[in-house]
C-alpha cells in the first residue's frame, strides 16, 4: 500500500483487504497460483547467480487451526495494531475475515482467536438460498384495449411474464432479499406480446443483487370504432 490521500494519511479499510484477497483467491487468472504459493509450508529458494540458498516458513498459524483454511496475510502498523485477512472454504461456502487495530503488542494472538469465531458465526449463521424460482403474478391494466370479448370502457387485463432467473446467495440466516415489482398502474394499448412493460429488481440491504425484465404475456388491440363495429354487427349476426 504505498498511496497516500490527500492529507498524506497512508490507510486502507477492512472492506478493501477482503476485496483484495477474493480477487487473489478467486477472480484472478493466478488464483491457483497464487493459493499453492501461500498455502505451503515452506519455500527454498537461490539468488540470481546461484551462489546462496534461501529457506523461509509461513506464518500464518490459521492455515492449520480450522478445516478449510485457504490463505491470509498478516500485519502491523504502530497505529493499526495486529491485522490479518484470511479466507476459509467449506462444501460451496467461501468466507473471508478481515481485521484491523486486533490487539498490540503482548496481544499477538488475537488476531487469530477473533479469525475462528468469526469464521465460526459464518459457517453457522450463513447458508446459500435459491432466490426467484417461483416468481409471483402480475397484471397490469391496458386503458384503451380490448381483450377480445365484446369491448367496453373498462380497461383490458394483461398477464404480464416475469423473465426471472432462479440464482443462489449466500445470505445469513435472519437476512430476506427484498423483491421490487417495477411496473406502472397502467399501459395504453396498443401492447405487442413480448413487449417490455417494467422490470423487477432484486435487492438486498438496499444494494442490488439482479434485475429482470417483465414482458407482456400476449398482444392486446387498441380499441377502436372499427373494433366495436365489428363485435356489435357479430353479436347481431349470432342472434339471427
Amino acid at each position: 500500500l504505498d498511496a497516500e490521500d490527500k492529507t498524506g494519511k497512508h490507510h486502507t479499510t477492512a472492506v478493501d483487504l477482503a476485496r483484495i484477497m477474493k480477487y487473489c483467491i478467486m477472480d484472478s487468472e493466478k488464483s491457483e497460483q497464487f493459493l499453492k504459493i501461500t498455502r505451503a509450508e515452506s519455500h527454498e529458494f537461490s539468488d540470481c547467480e546461484g551462489s546462496g540458498s534461501y529457506s523461509c516458513r509461513n506464518h500464518n498459524l490459521f492455515l492449520q487451526m480450522m478445516e478449510g483454511a485457504l490463505s491470509g496475510k498478516t500485519g502491523f502498523t504502530a497505529e493499526a495494531g495486529y491485522c490479518y485477512v484470511g479466507a476459509l472454504r467449506q462444501g460451496d461456502r467461501t468466507f473471508i475475515v478481515a481485521l484491523l487495530a486486533c490487539g498490540w503488542p503482548n496481544n499477538k494472538g488475537y488476531k487469530w482467536s477473533d479469525t475462528r469465531r468469526l469464521m465460526e458465526y459464518g459457517l453457522e449463521n450463513f447458508h446459500y438460498r435459491v432466490i426467484g424460482a417461483e416468481p409471483e403474478k402480475v397484471t397490469v391494466k391496458v386503458e384503451g384495449g380490448t381483450d377480445g370479448e365484446f369491448p367496453d370502457m373498462d380497461p383490458a387485463e394483461l398477464d404480464l411474464t416475469v423473465g426471472t432467473e432462479a440464482f443462489s446467495i449466500l445470505l445469513k440466516d435472519s437476512e430476506e432479499v427484498s423483491i421490487d415489482y417495477r411496473i406502472p398502474d397502467s399501459v395504453a394499448a396498443p401492447v405487442k406480446e413480448g413487449e417490455v412493460l417494467g422490470e423487477v429488481v432484486y435487492s438486498l440491504n438496499g444494494e442490488t443483487l439482479q434485475e429482470f425484465p417483465v414482458t407482456a404475456s400476449s398482444s392486446v388491440e387498441k380499441r377502436t370504432f372499427r373494433t366495436c363495429l365489428f363485435y356489435i354487427c357479430d353479436s347481431l349476426m349470432m342472434r339471427l
